[in-house]
């Protein structure tokens, strides 16, 4: 808590008509009746921030509802092409038909499965590099435990 947000709670409590509203506050949200043994009840206080229209918090919630349609539009149309069977045997027959096509469509599936195998060799050097550091931090960690299970058990 900032001094300013000290000084802030202080005046507050130490101001009968505030301190009251900030109880009857409290006892709005708490659920309970806002009248107590000859209390008056006391409206709550109420904090409201401005709305701006086409200020940044709504242009950032329009851009975020574009993007998002137009991903799950994407999406929609993706589904539908990939369902449709009759679709994709044509774009096969075709991709075969043409050198072109073929080959580029060959050099993308080479070229795929040289970045999953570059992937898992990565994965195993990774594994081999990291496999002593891992055991050690396993050790520690054992020792660790057992250090707390004695610890608590001489207490």
């Amino acid at each position: 808590m900032s001094p300013e947000q000290a000084k802030a709670a202080l005046s507050v409590l130490q101001d009968e008509g505030r301190r009251a509203a900030l109880i009857g506050s409290l006892r709005a949200v708490a659920g309970e009746p806002a009248k107590a043994a000859g209390e008056e009840p006391v409206a709550p206080i109420v904090a409201t921030l401005p709305v701006v229209p086409d200020g940044l918090a709504a242009q950032v919630l329009t851009q975020a509802a574009a993007i998002s349609d137009e991903v799950a539009d994407q999406l929609a149309t993706t589904a539908r092409a990939l369902i449709d069977l009759p679709l994709f045997l044509r774009w096969a027959g075709r991709t075969a038909a043409e050198p072109d096509a073929r080959s580029a469509l060959l050099w993308a599936l080479g070229e795929a499965a040289v970045a999953v195998l570059l992937a898992l060799a990565g994965e195993a050097v990774a594994i081999g590099l990291l496999r002593r550091p891992h055991a050690w931090l396993l050790r520690m960690s054992r020792r660790l435990e057992r250090a707390s299970v004695l610890s608590a058990a001489g207490e």
